[in-house]
């Protein structure tokens, strides 16, 4: 070290001539040119045998032995220092030393001169060098002194930091100087250019976008490599990221990631950083266990989180790129590695959203070979993201959304299940698409129930831990979405693109399975769903209607299917109506609502009170109309179409049983909480031992646990009072509603009736049944409710009729989701019909009824009971022409089982269709080669067997239409010769009479004696119209065919004094 010191203070002064000096240094000529390529060389297989373990390998093989490891896992033996490959090029060299005194001298121009010397002998990394870095660190922080703008950058200070390159990280202080320097030239916004001219302004531009062009080529080629080669530093880490990184866009950001790995690729001592981080992720992640709970998850994580953030300290991107090989590749370890990311930095954040973008666009294969299902890296990726977008406040959501709106621009269906996963965790809004027969009528109820009637079981327990604040999480998807200019905001465009993206599924399908189709139309529906209810939950109702476009636009611009469309405003129209159907004062229906007269002219039924409100309504009848085919209806009035589509089923029905039952359970539950925390308290941790402060720490969370769930459950139990008595004022408000606007729902041109039924099947029922249980519950619930208003020119009956003529197509036509509602809605629909099949019923409520009306003539109880059972007969034969296919139309027998599986407490009527439907699917549930077939089917059979002996079926399709039930078979009498003869044939001895008793002859006398007695008394009960279910069914027939209403009513009597 001195000779060199000496040397270069000789060359500084010009005693010598550095060529003189230089000459001096060994080796010489090619052969240093030689010598520095080997070293190389052995540089680059030593970072090759980074974490490689080879058992065939001796002691003194490597170039470079790995340290000996003391056992465990601690933050102490974490090797990521790279100083010992680094000395491989940088040690040794005579020249390099010697180019280190040239700089501590100030003898720049040699040095310069040196620089390039050694170029040309090709080292070009002359800062691995320790004595060479620190020197020219000391250089640039005499030359940056205490200026952090531009102009303290002279051409000598990016003449240092072009030779330090990645070794600036020897002095961290001027590396925070140039984090400084770099901030201001990427951070600068314009806003001095306000006031001065044009050209002024253009030129100001042009200087700000060449500084901040420089500051990312310093950023990328200095800064980044830098903290790659500090070991651990969370400090440099956040200065990085809140100085410079947090300026950029996150485009920005992700582009000089991407140009990172090629800088990456080009230095070995970068790819040793790399490597070393990487073992020791490896090593950390080999103890991360699948959890059993989510207490024990997060005391196990904990120190595993610590470890890996140590790690992605100093090299986020090797961490992040092993965590998601982690969570693709090991099944049930996202809740896991979830947990353990919450010590990592905003930084490495970012670093993970930039990961996750690179992963979802790598091209990878995202379906399996055969077509069908996705890929488990897929699955386990997208549920990975939509959970640190949930617990990770510095995730990019936006980037991940321009993402998934980008795939699906290019028709790319399956990133459907990350937005899906994104929007599920952040909002907490989850599709009721998995409903038990059981819960249906919590649908009905507020969000309060069936959150806690349904969502307990579909979404109440979250992965990777329940979130604290929801409302402020959701908010923050609002922002992601709302990021940027107007015209780069994602919250309209992803609302078009999710209400396109079903028909583009339907016409461009990304398989030629029908399956995954079918699977992926699902899928789209349930998020687009979700997306609406975010909006409507997150933006204000002023907010709302801002963003979204005309009802006219949303249908003939961006060709978006008129449901989606209606299911957009449905918020919006609902206050109009409410105003526009009722006075202030008086609360009389207004006249004046533009139902269309025979004469083509418009007759304003309703009456506006301010002249506010009417260019409302007008709006919404002249928007309505053009989604109707050729501009408007033939038979329904826009009224109709409009209230129908407005309300949701908690405005039409409040299921009171289901909240007086969930209150008792509540009850039940809170005085359990009850004894279990005065138990606990009790106990005062002693059983857990360890000494009173291990007893009170180990007492303190169950407690506490146990205490927020029974506040929780007591402010459910004041809620859903107040719930159900706003939804009993509601739904008498509904009510009124549909009473007043009830006469002018159907036209009133002759033969409108039949046009009316059918649009209203087309345009309302089938539209909206098939998109949830809770629509196709109110599909049945708004029949109900027409029916009971008596709505002038509506014909319940032609609908009833016509929607069970559509069965046959629907069926056949479906998705698996779209066949669960239809079968709720049958289902539902079945049990009510199955109610007015009641003779007391029919009279009370349907005879005389608008509703059941043919040809203006009201409709007898013989005949509606024979209309029910064609219903029934064409529901069964739909299903056994479904069932009957064989191999070839799966889609069919599948859509067909998931219906029937729903129907099955009113659905088969009789015995003999229950009988023929489990003769057809029995074959099914047992040989079938398709096991969802099979399961669905033995479902159904064992579903279907319980029902037939716990319900009371009659046994014929003939009976169930009123006729009589057939005769029950006698059993024969077998003669007593023929019981000698078989007992003789078996091998056994006549029986012979005892003494003191009769003969088998005498005993054989009186039996058929008493017999044939029976048998007369019988006939003559049946003469005599004494049996009662026979003289029940006797006056039946005669009421079907136009007997008189006293026999009938004498019949009934009969039968009751009978019972």
């Amino acid at each position: 070290e001195g000779f060199h010191r000496a040397a270069a203070l000789l060359v500084s002064r010009g005693v010598i001539k550095l060529e003189d000096m230089v000459a001096q240094f060994e080796p010489l000529g090619d052969e240093y040119r030689e010598w520095h390529a080997s070293r190389f060389s052995e540089l680059k297989q030593s970072v090759k045998k980074i974490g490689v373990v080879s058992l065939a390998s001796k002691a003194g093989d490597d170039a470079l032995e790995a340290p000996v490891r003391k056992a465990g896992q601690t933050a102490r033996t974490i090797e990521l220092d790279t100083k010992p490959f680094r000395q491989i090029i940088g040690d040794g060299d005579q020249r390099l030393e010697f180019l280190g005194h040239l700089l501590a001298c100030g003898a720049w121009d040699e040095a310069t001169l040196l620089v390039r010397h050694l170029g040309d002998h090709g080292v070009r990394d002359v800062a691995a060098c320790e004595s060479v870095g620190l020197a020219l660190c000391a250089i640039l922080d005499d030359e940056l002194g205490d200026g952090m703008d531009r102009a303290s950058l002279s051409e000598r200070s990016l003449a240092v930091i072009s030779l330090l390159g990645p070794h600036l990280h020897f002095d961290l202080r001027v590396f925070a100087k140039v984090v400084a320097l770099v901030s201001g030239m990427v951070g600068s916004d314009g806003k001095g250019n306000k006031g001065k001219e044009k050209k002024e302004m253009e030129m100001e531009k042009e200087k700000e976008k060449e500084d901040k062009d420089l500051g990312l080529q310093l950023l990328l080629r200095t800064l980044l490599p830098a903290y790659n080669l500090v070991p651990s530093n969370v400090a440099i880490a956040n200065a990085l990221w809140s100085d410079v990184l947090s300026k950029l866009t996150y485009p920005e950001r992700f582009r000089l990631y991407a140009e990172f790995g090629e800088v990456v690729a080009d230095s070995p001592l970068l790819q040793a950083s790399e490597k070393l981080a990487e073992t020791e992720a490896r090593r950390i992640l080999r103890r991360v266990t699948a959890p059993t709970n989510n207490k024990d998850t997060k005391k196990t994580m904990r120190p595993i989180g610590r470890l890996l953030a140590k790690v992605a300290h100093a090299n986020p991107f090797v961490v992040c790129r092993q965590l998601l090989r982690q969570v693709m590749g090991m099944p049930g370890m996202v809740a896991s590695i979830s947990e353990s990311l919450k010590y990592l930095t905003p930084m490495a954040f970012d670093v993970l959203t930039f990961s996750i973008v690179k992963q979802l666009s790598s091209g990878k294969r995202k379906l399996k070979e055969d077509g069908v299902n996705l890929e488990e890296w897929f699955q386990w990726l997208s549920l990975f993201t939509g959970i640190v977008c949930r617990t990770q406040r510095h995730v990019e959501v936006t980037a991940l959304a321009q993402l998934v709106a980008n795939n699906l621009k290019q028709s790319e269906s399956l990133d459907l299940l990350v937005l899906k996963e994104i929007i599920s965790s952040m909002t907490r809004i989850s599709p009721t698409v998995d409903v038990s027969n059981q819960q249906l009528d919590a649908l009905a109820g507020s969000q309060a129930l069936v959150q806690y009637v349904v969502g307990e079981e579909e979404g109440g327990k979250e992965i990777g831990g329940k979130t604290k604040d929801p409302a402020r999480v959701l908010q923050r998807l609002l922002v992601a979405l709302t990021q940027g200019p107007k015209e780069d905001q994602l919250l309209l465009p992803l609302l078009l693109l999710l209400a396109q993206q079903k028909t583009l599924i339907t016409l461009h399908p990304p398989s030629k399975h029908l399956k995954l189709a079918a699977e992926l139309v699902d899928k789209c529906q349930e998020v687009t769903m979700q997306y609406v209810e975010f909006l409507q939950k997150s933006l204000s109702p002023s907010e709302y209607q801002a963003l979204l476009p005309s009802e006219e636009e949303l249908a003939l611009d961006y060709k978006i299917d008129a449901e989606i469309v209606m299911q957009l405003y449905r918020p919006l129209y609902r206050p109009i109506l409410r105003k526009s159907f009722f006075c202030e004062e008086d609360g009389e229906m207004m006249a004046g609502a533009g139902s269309s007269k025979d004469d083509g002219t418009t007759n304003n039924a309703i009456e506006l009170n301010s002249s506010a409100e009417e260019p409302a309504i007008k709006r919404i009848e002249e928007q309505v109309t053009k989604l109707a085919p050729g501009g408007a209806f033939a038979g329904i009035s826009w009224e109709l179409f409009v209230c129908f589509w407005a309300f949701e089923l908690p405005d039409l029905r409040v299921p009171k049983a289901r909240y007086e039952g969930t209150l008792k359970q509540i009850s039940t539950s809170k005085r359990n909480l009850e004894d279990d925390i005065a138990s606990a308290a009790s106990r005062g941790g002693g059983q857990y031992g360890g000494g009173q402060q291990a007893q009170q720490h180990s007492t303190e969370l169950p407690l506490e646990k146990l205490r927020a769930e029974l506040v929780q459950l007591s402010t459910l139990s004041e809620v859903l009072p107040a719930d159900m008595n706003a939804q009993l004022a509601n739904v008498a408000e509904v009510s009124a509603l549909f009473e007043r606007a009830s006469r002018l729902w159907v036209g009133g041109a002759v033969g409108c009736e039949s046009s009316a039924a059918r649009e209203f099947v087309q345009h309302c029922m089938l539209p909206r049944l098939l998109m949830s249980p809770k629509d196709a519950i109110y599909c049945v619930e708004f029949l109900r409710r027409v029916h009971m208003l008596g709505s002038p020119g509506f014909r319940l009956l032609l609908v009833l009729d016509r929607l069970f003529k559509e069965l046959a197509f629907m069926a056949r036509c479906t998705t698996e989701r779209e066949s669960i509602n239809l079968g709720i809605f049958f289902g539902e629909l079945m049990w009510l019909i199955s109610g007015w099949r009641k003779k007391s019923v029919f009279d009370k409520e349907c005879a005389g009824s608008e509703a059941f009306k043919v040809k203006d003539k009201p409709l007898t109880f013989a005949e509606w009971t024979h209309l029910t059972a064609s219903w029934s007969g064409c529901l069964f034969e739909v299903a056994s022409s479904c069932m009957s296919g064989g191999k070839t139309n799966y889609m069919e027998m599948k859509n067909m089982l998931l219906i029937l599986n729903r129907c099955t407490r009113v659905y088969p009527a009789t015995r003999e269709d229950a009988e023929a439907l489990l003769a057809v699917l029995r074959p099914i549930s047992n040989d079938d080669p398709r096991e969802d077939l099979k399961t669905l089917a033995r479902m159904y059979c064992t579903s279907l067997e319980m029902s037939m002996r716990d319900r009371q079926m009659v046994q014929t399709r003939h009976e169930y239409a009123g006729g009589k039930p057939p005769p029950r078979p006698k059993k024969a009498a077998v003669p007593p010769a023929k019981k000698d003869e078989a007992s003789k044939a078996d091998g056994k001895p006549p029986p012979r009479p005892k003494k003191g008793v009769e003969s088998n002859g005498a005993r054989r006398k009186t039996k058929d004696a008493k017999d044939a007695t029976g048998a007369m008394e019988k006939n003559d009960r049946k003469a005599d119209g004494l049996d009662s279910k026979t003289k029940g069914d006797n006056m039946s027939k005669r009421a079907s065919r136009g007997g008189k209403q006293e026999a009938a009513n004498e019949g009934e009597r009969r039968v009751a004094e009978k019972q």
